[in-house]
């Protein structure tokens, strides 16, 4: 099993998102799949380890997206509760 932590930012993800022309949800998600590459062991520090981390990444993305639609995720404010 794997073990470790991670913390996204949403606001990072939502300007990486006016970047790339995405949805700030598709940068949540890909900044997660990101974080279990590294949790897998994956490295991205020297450029052609990062490359083969990009694959593996875009290719996990592609798999999320045929299954779960990214923008149906929601955003909730720290301290604001749903009606």
């Amino acid at each position: 099993g794997l073990s470790g932590e991670a913390f996204i930012c949403v606001s990072d993800a939502a300007k990486q998102a006016r970047e790339f022309r995405t949805s700030w949800q598709s940068e949540v998600v890909r900044y997660a799949v990101h974080a279990l590459l590294h949790l897998r062991g994956h490295d991205d520090l020297q450029p052609a380890k990062r490359r083969v981390m990009k694959r593996e990444e875009n290719r996990m993305m592609r798999q999320l997206a045929r299954r779960f639609d990214f923008v149906k995720l929601e955003r909730e404010s720290i301290g604001e509760s749903r009606e």
